[in-house]
């Protein structure tokens, strides 16, 4: 039997990750479910990215903010994003590392 993803539609993560953002459940719930999301194969969006940018910042947790990162430069064209670019800059200024911000 083929598994239903109709709950990974683009709009749906958005508003999900967002939601959870919103409710200051930042560290754990929005990176489990990126991570749920990648164990599904679900290619992820601009906005996941900086989303997951933020709660890192808010977090201040460069270290997983880094390896956020590393797996956004194998997704093709999200590195040359202005809003991207912008939350990665922002989450490490949040987390006191303005050298590499």
């Amino acid at each position: 039997m083929e598994e239903d993803n109709s709950f990974f539609q683009p709009e749906e993560r958005i508003s999900f990750i967002t939601g959870v953002n919103a409710l200051e459940l930042i560290s754990s719930s929005s990176t489990e479910f990126y991570s749920l999301m990648r164990q599904k194969g679900v290619m992820p969006i601009f906005f996941t990215f900086t989303t997951l940018f933020k709660a890192c910042g808010a977090k201040m947790d460069v270290g997983l903010g880094w390896q956020i990162h590393g797996q956004m430069i194998l997704v093709e064209g999200f590195g040359k994003d202005l809003h991207v670019g912008n939350s990665i800059i922002d989450m490490h200024i949040k987390c006191r590392f303005l050298e590499r911000g």
